[in-house]
């Protein structure tokens, strides 16, 4: 019968308050699902499954949260050192104190990861995707990364497209799912809910999340007064949490709900355009003679006051977004004296990961920061990994130089 038809349905609960309870023995776990569901050729077609707060430690944010707060620890030592700490005390105390760090935002993470250990239809999504077919099947989109959208199909590419948004994390609704054998060449892109994406520099909780325009998977932060107009169709959300780390953060932001934030800002240009064009109206009646003439000083200061409240154009209040470039000569000298460092301080971190099992490879890009740091900061520097990263610390390495 048709599916609106309670007849149709040859399993019914009905006569209490309650409805249905699920009870599974054993703990809860990826492996123990407490609803399944099935199409008539038997193949799963989604689930209610456990967690543990193992498999939630094995999770991508997990493991991106803990690789990018030792990265930036790392950038931290060095910028010590580079400010004139004495050398041989400070390199000595370096993996004593970041050990000590990287313990302590373990437990951090691991105390705020345990209070979302649940089930998975319930504790983790927080945002409704879509699986949207890449325009290059074989780009890797990663969870948290900005994509462009152009023509119903996505990229990290942010040039002349129509929509921004980001890659989901955890969705708690997927919908237009494709084949399984054509998996691969769809990426699920958040559209609407709470969704991770990776920020780089400082974020204030209402600040606007833009792509970082490198097309690198990256966004920025913006507050409203640094928000130029010509950038307002750029905003993918609003973050809803802050970070004080320079390193890429995965920053809260909600999508969908920011259609009427800049009502204030727009209302704010508007009464300045109106005031504008009084003022030219006025001129040019004094210029045609219609009117009297008007102090030159006034309509200075009245143009002058209007130009102070103008929005900053991107980059004015973002230290990192024309930093001057390192060649490759002064790069290799800075990585010959601090490269030490971050070697040291993924080894850390790798440590830790191992002490807990965590499989952390899994993720090519998390795995070349740990193992391979030396080349990671030199990808970083020739533009092809994390570019918009490397803009924000080269920023610092100059400041110290």
């Amino acid at each position: 019968g048709a599916q609106t038809s309670y007849n149709s349905y040859p399993l019914r609960v009905q006569g209490a308050s309650q409805g249905i309870a699920v009870r599974v023995d054993g703990g809860e776990s990826q492996s123990k699902n407490f609803m399944s569901f099935f199409n008539g050729s038997g193949v799963i077609k989604g689930r209610i499954e456990g967690q543990t707060l193992s498999q939630l430690q094995s999770s991508f944010r997990f493991i991106w949260d803990v690789t990018m707060g030792g990265l930036e620890q790392a950038f931290v030592a060095a910028e010590g050192v580079a400010c004139g700490f004495q050398l041989d005390g400070f390199e000595a105390g370096v993996m004593v104190a970041n050990t000590a760090i990287l313990g302590a935002q373990w437990v951090e993470l691991t105390a705020n990861y345990e209070l979302n250990v649940g089930v998975a239809f319930l504790s983790g999504g927080a945002d409704y995707a879509e699986w949207l077919e890449k325009e290059n099947p074989d780009e890797r989109l990663y969870p948290g990364e900005v994509v462009g959208v152009k023509n119903g199909k996505v990229s990290k590419n942010t040039t002349d497209v129509d929509h921004y948004l980001a890659v989901s994390t955890n969705p708690i609704v997927l919908g237009n799912m494709p084949p399984e054998e054509k998996e691969d060449a769809f990426a699920k892109i958040a559209f609407l809910g709470q969704v991770p994406i990776r920020v780089v520099g400082r974020v204030e909780a209402g600040d606007y999340i833009l792509p970082s325009g490198n097309g690198d998977g990256m966004a920025i932060a913006l507050s409203a007064n640094e928000l130029s107009t010509n950038r307002f169709n750029q905003i993918i959300g609003v973050a809803w949490e802050s970070s004080g780390s320079e390193a890429p953060t995965l920053v809260n932001v909600v999508l969908g709900l920011n259609k009427n934030d800049l009502s204030d800002r727009v209302s704010s240009l508007e009464s300045e355009m109106k005031e504008l064009k009084s003022q030219m109206d006025q001129i040019v009646a004094m210029l045609s003679g219609e009117a009297e003439n008007i102090p030159i000083e006034e309509i200075a200061t009245t143009n002058s006051e209007a130009e102070a409240s103008t929005p900053k154009p991107l980059g004015a209040s973002l230290p990192f977004a024309k930093a001057p470039e390192l060649s490759k000569e002064e790069f290799e000298a800075w990585l010959d004296e601090f490269g030490y460092i971050f070697e040291e301080q993924m080894s850390a971190v790798r440590a830790n990961f191992e002490e807990r099992d965590i499989d952390y490879k899994r993720f090519e890009e998390i795995a070349l920061v740990v193992d391979s740091p030396i080349e990671a900061l030199r990808q970083m520097h020739d533009g092809t990994f994390l570019p918009t990263l490397w803009d924000n610390f080269e920023s610092r390495i100059q400041a110290n130089r």
